[in-house]
């Protein structure tokens, strides 16, 4: 009997039934499927066990089942700590090499060498996995451009990102990129970026990002001790060892900012010239920045102004501590994000398990609906959202919701209550981070859409006292002086 020589994996059947490839090989599977009974009969069995497990009971958890779990799990992690890759990897070959010089049958041998270099291939695999960014959360106009396809295609949680996969983001639109434990990046507002290197050797991850123009953001953790990444920008490169850093590219001329840590920054000489005309570098350190236009050396390190300082602090946002963030910057422009319809909500997966499932698909709702024609069923679903939240009074991120909510009512043009909404939170969470961007929209609001100046003042004179040194103090001042 002839057996079949069909290249289709299982893992392409079941990606296939999952909806997960790209446009372009889901036609090209369709058409083989058409055509081979064998494929066709494995698709068959596969939709029907997706079918058989959807409606399969839903197992509730019991009490504490959450922190049990992660207890134990903890404890877990905390034994194979001292197992590294490096230490198992070695052990295997001290074995491979010990059956070699001792005495034992053929067949051993043969089976001990092929399983250890099936463990170096799976474990060279796993490195080379571990070094591959993924898409933690994306928002707005965001497309991914992989040659290996030839075709764009839109980010979601979990896309795996290759070498030479080119990003492109619209205004306002917004990309977090991660390596679990080593950084993670923040892509923003009009840009265009390539991963135009990616490398992994035990440990150690070699990144090289190219910066067209836009704004990158990134934030690396104590684990990328060992690390290189550089970025590249038609002014300069700039070499991260491990820092946090803000690069920013228009017109051919490059900014850097370091919050924490150094970043060395290097000209790029003029390619007629490069025979006579050397890179310049500088090593800019935490709180400086430092300006590099096309062909020319960087400048001298200065002080960062204020207003920078407190755009880098978004960076904070980077962390590793999952948490629920309302996206909007942290300059002191950010009010214009909330009210501009520029607040979408990120809720990491980790998260997504204590929300409540009524909760988390109205967010989805009223995010899925921004975009939409239809502002009766946009407005709609916003104060259905609010009504549901009114249930789940002590609900850890209901500030960042509130906000969220305000923000979408602002853009539905119910502008009495976004600021009833703002003024809840800015009285409700006086000591949260969300209180002075409350107060900074309210003051707007009455301003702007109410003409209420003397509250607007008021609101502008308490930002500045309960609020000293945030940026809506900033933005107080200056609101203050154009309206006396």
């Amino acid at each position: 009997m002839k057996k079949n020589k069909c290249r289709i994996s299982f893992n392409d059947i079941s990606l296939y039934v999952d909806n997960a490839h790209s446009q372009k090989k889901r036609e090209a599977l369709k058409a083989h499927f058409d055509s081979c009974p064998h494929c066709k009969k494995s698709l068959e069995q596969a939709e029907s066990l997706k079918a058989s497990l959807l409606n399969m009971t839903q197992v509730r958890e019991s009490a504490g089942f959450d922190f049990e779990f992660n207890r134990l799990l903890d404890e877990r992690i905390e034994a194979l700590k001292g197992r590294s890759l490096q230490a198992v990897v070695r052990s295997k070959i001290s074995a491979f090499i010990h059956s070699l010089i001792i005495p034992m049958p053929l067949a051993a041998k043969a089976a001990v060498s092929l399983s250890t270099v099936v463990f170096l291939v799976a474990g060279l695999r796993y490195n080379y996995l571990q070094s591959m960014p993924f898409v933690e959360f994306s928002a707005g106009d965001v497309r991914i451009y992989r040659q290996s396809e030839g075709a764009w295609a839109r980010p979601y949680p979990n896309f795996r990102l290759r070498q030479s996969d080119k990003i492109e983001l619209k205004d306002g639109a917004l990309i977090n990129l991660v390596v679990k434990g080593k950084y993670k990046a923040r892509v923003k507002d009009n840009s265009l970026i390539v991963i135009s290197r990616l490398g992994a050797r035990f440990g150690r991850l070699d990144t090289d990002f190219s910066l067209s123009y836009g704004k990158l953001l990134v934030n690396t953790t104590d684990k990328f001790k060992g690390s290189n990444m550089k970025v590249f920008t038609p002014a300069c490169q700039a070499e991260i060892v491990g820092t946090a850093f803000m690069i920013e590219v228009s017109e051919n001329n490059t900014l850097l900012g370091v919050l924490e840590g150094s970043v060395k920054l290097v000209s790029r000489p003029h390619p007629l010239k490069a025979d006579r005309q050397y890179p310049a570098e500088v090593y800019v350190n935490s709180g400086q920045k430092a300006f590099v236009k096309q062909y020319a050396s960087p400048s001298a390190p200065e002080l960062c102004s204020r207003h920078q300082w407190k755009s880098m602090l978004e960076l904070y946002q980077l962390v590793e501590n999952p948490q629920v963030i309302l996206l909007i910057g942290t300059g002191v422009d950010r009010v214009d994000d909330l009210l501009g319809g520029h607040a979408p909500v990120y809720i990491p997966d980790s998260v997504k398990r204590s929300i409540p499932q009524a909760l988390f698909r109205l967010i989805n709702a009223v995010s899925s609906t921004e975009q939409s024609s239809d502002p009766v069923l946009f407005a709609g679903r916003i104060k259905e959202l609010l009504q549901e939240l009114e249930y789940y009074p002590d609900f850890r991120y209901k500030a960042e919701i509130l906000m969220f909510i305000a923000s979408n009512l602002y853009k539905a043009g119910d502008h009495r209550l976004a600021l009833d909404i703002l003024e809840q939170v800015a009285y409700g969470y006086p000591g949260s981070e969300m209180a002075g961007v409350a107060w900074s929209g309210a003051a707007s609001i009455y301003q702007h859409d109410l003409n209420d100046i003397s509250t607007a003042k008021k609101i502008y004179a308490d930002l500045i006292y309960n609020y000293p040194d945030s940026s809506e103090a900033i933005r107080a001042s200056e609101m203050l002086s154009s309206i006396s």
